[in-house]
């Protein structure tokens, strides 16, 4: 084996840590890649080669080749891993470092041309006999042309990439022209090439995919298959192995099927093959993931291979270490995508600073993540914050365990879709393993209002009880500290006169009656008997002296009124995600405005497109909430904006 000394890791996020960690067990030196806005990540520490990328926009940094190049230059870099995203699908890239003697860990030039592209690799699936559905491809003009070939709904896509980029369902004419080209620019925009493509919109289907592996000596194997198919925004939020309510005789097919389409192109790398599985269990190819993937994580928990360590090995000339004969499925692996959103208002992206981080740990518990108390979520990028991964003997048991971990991770100073994946795992519907890729878009709001039910039944008044005695000694702590400080200073709380606690709007009158009994108490962490229940609870403050609580799963804004009086600012967060309501139409969150869709003086319906703002890499239109007319226009294309920025205004007809 040709083995390589080090390799430059071009990625940002969990990625990284995942590959420095393979990496360090091959005895490779790895080196990262970085912005300002990645300063707090864990990997940026004393024991890592890093260099700073130039630049603030994308092209400008992570999909800049040049300088990826010219820092594997310096860093003496034998090989870059392109990881996920960015440029790991870019098969001009790849030839690129092959051109300058850098080792490339993935598919070889050709192989990504033939495979990443939607187009070339459905053409060798209909050549080898793997099942496919009707679609057309081209440029937005090209698939317009020809739309008349294909029945409504149509389901549209980029050409090149993946992760739900420019992917649109199109139900009806009226609004087809429209949303290709919103499609095309999107496209564009991530993958540096506008083509679309269009196919058939398989209603109630299931998104199943097989993990491949093959070498540059003609060895391919699979690593049995993911069910994928609970997306939101048609990206990926739970993935497991083995997929749920799949017959061995359909489950057969679907791999060989893939492993023939692999040999057939000749792989050589790790990579995915993904298929949309109707409500017979029949199967039809989609497209392949030239890459490593965010999920391959559930495969490595059922087979126990380390994917990453294979691609690198693969990549320096090494043949696979194993047969398929001797490759095992053991168990059953839950992913949950751990995700910087708000899941009450449409999973819209919510960006910010982590106030307190402490997540799950355990036998067969997994999470692959790169931040910490302190870390920034930038808008600028995917939400994803971590990966939580479990493994049991069953499905029934690994529900349960992914619940459990769920429940024990704490994530403060943000909002994130955890309560959503907790309600998740005890849906009777996920449960019983017959869901679709439409399971988010026609059940989300039942569990929203599941979750709301479950927050308002948590007892305000203990909540204001477990407040008292984290005050006290997060006081007691700040007085052994700092004897001067105001929180020595404050009247009352040291006594047992009655006091007023804030929770949330609902106020509790603190006495001498003591439901709650510590056991014991590290900073940001309380552990008590309550009603005879060891218990514990999380806490954080915010500059404004709020204290934010994690008690039963949930966060819950807890204060006393004399604290935030004479210590806070009285500039408290405000959360609420904006709206298009009344004359004006504000920025429903942070991000950039990509396109303005009307002018001053146009006249709109109601649910009109007016403007695209595109946040943590997902373009989102806003829409007129009214019929009216446009005033003046606020903001221009690529304008930065925060939430409740005003982008215009409306004047009711």
């Amino acid at each position: 084996m040709n083995q390589f000394r080090k390799i430059l890791i071009a990625n940002r996020g969990e990625i990284v840590n995942r590959i420095i960690r393979a990496a360090r067990e091959l005895g490779i030196l790895p080196v990262v890649i970085y912005t300002d806005e990645d300063e707090g990540l864990t990997y940026l520490d004393a024991t890592v080669e890093k260099y700073r990328l130039e630049g603030t926009a994308l092209q400008e940094t992570y999909l800049n080749k040049e300088q990826i190049l010219s820092i594997a230059g310096k860093a003496s870099a034998d090989a870059i891993h392109p990881g996920y995203g960015f440029l790991s699908e870019d098969p001009e890239f790849a030839a690129l470092c092959h051109k300058l003697g850098v080792g490339w860990i993935g598919p070889s030039p050709g192989v990504m041309r033939q495979m990443s592209g939607k187009a070339p690799a459905r053409e060798l699936a209909l050549r080898i006999g793997v099942p496919v559905v009707q679609a057309i491809a081209g440029s937005a003009d090209e698939i317009i042309s020809q739309a008349g070939s294909l029945r409504f709904p149509i389901l549209i896509k980029a050409i090149a990439g993946g992760g739900g980029r420019g992917m649109r369902i199109i139900n009806n004419p009226e609004e087809f022209e429209q949303q290709i080209a919103l499609a095309a620019a999107e496209a564009g925009k991530f993958f540096g090439n506008s083509g679309i493509f269009a196919e058939q919109y398989i209603e109630n289907a299931r998104h199943v995919e097989v993990q491949i592996l093959g070498d540059h000596h003609g060895n391919i194997v699979h690593l049995f298959e993911r069910d994928c198919s609970v997306q939101r925004r048609y990206q990926k939020i739970i993935e497991e192995s083995p997929a749920p309510n799949l017959s061995e005789e359909n489950r057969n097919a679907l791999l060989v099927s893939a492993v023939n389409l692999a040999k057939a192109a000749r792989y050589d790398s790790a990579g995915t093959i993904e298929f949309i599985v109707d409500q017979d269990g029949n199967h039809f190819f989609i497209e392949m993931n030239t890459r490593i993937q965010v999920e391959h994580s559930v495969s490595e928990m059922v087979t126990g291979i380390d994917i990453v360590r294979e691609q690198i090995r693969i990549a320096a000339g090494e043949p696979l270490g194993f047969t398929q004969s001797q490759i095992r499925s053991r168990g059953h692996a839950i992913e949950c995508r751990i995700c910087a959103e708000d899941y009450a208002d449409h999973f819209h992206a919510a960006p910010g600073r982590i106030g307190l981080y402490v997540p799950p740990s355990g036998k067969n518990i997994r999470v692959e993540s790169a931040v910490r108390t302190g870390s920034e979520i930038s808008p600028r990028f995917d939400s994803m914050i971590s990966k939580l991964i479990v493994l049991a003997s069953t499905r029934e048991a690994a529900l349960l365990k992914m619940s459990k971990a769920l429940d024990h991770y704490i994530i403060q100073g943000i909002e994130t879709n955890i309560p959503f994946q907790r309600e998740m795992m005890s849906d009777p519907i996920f449960r019983s393993g017959r869901y679709s890729t439409r399971f988010i878009g026609d059940y989300a709001e039942t569990l929203v209002q599941r979750i709301h039910d479950a927050r308002s039944l948590v007892d305000r008044d203990h909540l204001g009880h477990i407040y008292q005695q984290a005050y006290h000694r997060s006081h007691n702590h700040s007085v052994n500290r700092n004897r001067q400080g105001p929180w020595n200073h404050l009247p009352g709380w040291r006594h047992r006169s009655m006091r007023p606690v804030d929770v949330e709007g609902y106020i509790v009158w603190i006495n001498g009656t003591e439901p709650v009994e510590v056991l014991g108490h590290t900073p940001g962490r309380l552990r008590f008997l309550l009603d005879l229940h060891e218990q514990t609870a999380w806490y954080s403050v915010l500059p404004d002296n709020t204290m934010i609580l994690t008690w039963k799963g949930f966060n819950f804004c807890v204060a006393d009124p004399a604290v935030t009086r004479r210590l806070g600012n009285g500039n408290g967060k405000d959360y609420s995600a904006g709206s298009c309501g009344g004359t004006r139409v504000t920025a429903p969150l942070p991000g950039r405005i990509t396109r303005l869709l009307v002018s001053e003086g146009d006249k709109v319906l109601k649910g009109s497109s007016l403007a695209v703002i595109e946040s943590m890499k997902t373009e989102n239109q806003i829409l007129a909430m009214m019929d009216g007319t446009v005033g003046s226009l606020r903001v221009t294309e690529g304008q930065q904006v925060k939430s409740n920025d005003l982008i215009l205004e409306l004047i009711s007809n």
